[in-house]
């Protein structure tokens, strides 16, 4: 576990995809100069890479491979730019909605913090 913090220059992404698509994602890692831990069964892979790297640049890199790329760490100054979800899927934001009003009806949890503001 500690392999997938992020050193004081480096973002850490958590990457979620299909277990057939981890070369994909190696080679976009090796690409950028960063590390990867994964869990290639579960499609679940957590990235190091350097923290000129913009989080919107890895995702472009990522492309299709990657369901979800989630910013888990880096610099004060990048992580507060930074948009650590991403854009959601617009298929699953009104799901999430539904479920969010579903189990926190009044609003009161973490409200504004998830994917597409919720």
């Amino acid at each position: 576990r500690d392999e997938q913090r992020a050193g004081a220059d480096e973002l850490s992404v958590k990457v979620s995809a299909l277990p057939g698509d981890l070369s994909e994602i190696v080679t976009v890692t090796k690409r950028l100069g960063g590390s990867l831990v994964g869990r290639a069964g579960l499609g679940l892979n957590w990235l190091r890479v350097p923290s000129t790297t913009q989080v919107d640049e890895l995702r472009r890199e990522l492309g299709a491979v990657a369901r979800h790329c989630v910013l888990l760490d880096a610099p004060g100054g990048v992580r507060a730019e930074a948009d650590v979800w991403g854009e959601p899927d617009p298929g699953m934001l009104g799901l999430m909605r539904a479920i969010k009003s579903r189990f926190d009806p009044a609003g009161v949890c973490a409200p504004g913090l998830h994917a597409g503001g919720i």
